[in-house]
């Protein structure tokens, strides 16, 4: 019995030695990376590691620790891009930017001239396109506040041709139909399922058609409308069937900016610059 009682005491003394040897290494383990920094602290996820799913995670340490602040996009190819407001600035306005508009060009010659007249004329806000640099320009209060590319009649001429509007659209497939004619015009807000909202040239309709501003068309690939509104020369602007064609950054600027009920004048300037002052002359008062 005196044997089994010093087994009973060495066994519990034992465990007693062993307790406090685990207690021991747990207040070592703690107080360690406040002790001696970071070296021996455990290593965070960073940048470039992989899960299971060979899924990219990129991010800092402080996202991989689950911060709450981390946000979380899906990007390109099923990759997740982990960002923190603590080492991303703005990172909570990454979702979108706000739509800004595009500087206005220098304005040529042919240009001042035309909006001298316009404001002569009583026009204060109102829309310009110079065929020959394949611009838009919106004015407002008489000034330049917005300029973008702009793409137009494959033809260059400055009229249409004698029949044009009494003819149907099926039989204008010919390039002398394909003009944007210049000349002062208004325009009105529209519709078209494949376009949205567009302007209307409310001088310009034939039967079953008519000129308007809107967005650029991407039906016929070969055509590469979308890289020609990108395209530096002004040559490669004249490719559309009489319609201007913009980007729909500049579409969606052009129809916040413009009134929703009243007409906007548009003055389309001629690929002659020497017979300009000709089709804008002084409004009689």
């Amino acid at each position: 019995m005196t044997n089994l009682v010093h087994r009973v005491i060495s066994v519990r003394g034992a465990r007693g030695r062993l307790t406090r040897r685990r207690a021991l290494f747990r207040i070592i383990a703690v107080l360690t990376p406040f002790l001696f920094g970071s070296a021996f602290a455990a290593p965070a996820r960073d940048a470039g590691t992989y899960d299971a799913n060979r899924t990219v995670i990129t991010g800092t340490a402080t996202a991989a620790r689950g911060d709450s602040a981390a946000r979380i996009s899906q990007m390109p190819r099923g990759r997740l891009a982990i960002t923190s407001r603590e080492t991303t600035p703005g990172a909570d306005r990454l979702q979108s930017k706000p739509e800004t508009p595009e500087a206005p060009p220098e304005l040529s010659y042919q240009e001042t001239q035309v909006a001298r007249r316009a404001v002569d004329n009583g026009d204060q806000t109102f829309v310009m396109v110079d065929k020959a640099r394949g611009l838009i320009i919106l004015f407002e209060h008489g000034q330049a506040v917005f300029g973008g590319a702009a793409l137009t009649g494959e033809n260059d001429a400055d009229n249409l041709p004698k029949d044009a509007l009494t003819e149907k659209i099926a039989r204008m497939n010919a390039l002398r139909y394909k003009v944007t004619p210049a000349g002062r015009f208004t325009l009105s807000r529209g519709y078209e399922k494949d376009y949205g909202t567009l302007l209307d040239v409310n001088e310009i309709q034939g039967p079953d058609w008519g000129i308007a501003i809107h967005k650029v068309y991407l039906g016929t690939p070969s055509e590469h409308r979308d890289a020609r509104l990108r395209s530096p020369a002004a040559e490669d602007k004249h490719i559309t069937f009489g319609c201007i064609n913009v980007a729909a950054d500049t579409m969606r600027y052009l129809l916040r900016e413009l009134p929703m009920k009243q007409t906007t004048p548009l003055y389309v300037l001629p690929r002659d610059a020497a017979m300009t002052m000709a089709w804008f002359t002084p409004r009689q008062s």
